[in-house]
Order: C-alpha cells, then structure tokens, then sequence
C-alpha cells in the first residue's frame, strides 16, 4: 500500500515538475520575442536616424515617408 501511495506521489510531483518547466520555457519563448523585436526597432531606428543625417539619406526618408501615406 505504500508503494502505491508512494507511487502516485511520485506521479503527481513529475505531473507538477513538467507543468513548471513547461510554463519556464513558454516564459523564455515570450522573452526571447519581446527582446527580439525590441532589437529590430533599435535598428530600424538606428538605420533611420543615420539615413536622416545625410543629404542622399534625408532624401530617401521623405520618398520612404511619401510610399506610407
């Protein structure tokens, strides 16, 4: 009887142990996404800041800016 019992134990603790691990990595999955656009946005406007500081760049954003109207 106390195998059993031991048994279910075991089961109902590996059943919580998979849950918590797989909450971890769908957590990780959410971070490594927001980090992920967070960086594209640097560089995008990275990129537009240092197309703005050109004459040619400057000229390219307004075009760019004229295609999204």
């Amino acid at each position: 009887m106390h195998r059993d019992i031991d048994a279910a134990h075991k089961r109902a603790m590996d059943i919580k142990h998979e849950r918590y691990h797989a909450k971890l990595d769908q957590d990780l999955a959410f971070f490594r996404a927001k980090l992920l656009t967070l960086s594209l946005l640097t560089a995008i406007a990275t990129l537009v800041w240092s197309l703005a500081s050109t004459e040619n760049g400057n000229q390219v954003c307004q075009l760019m800016s004229q295609l999204f109207k």
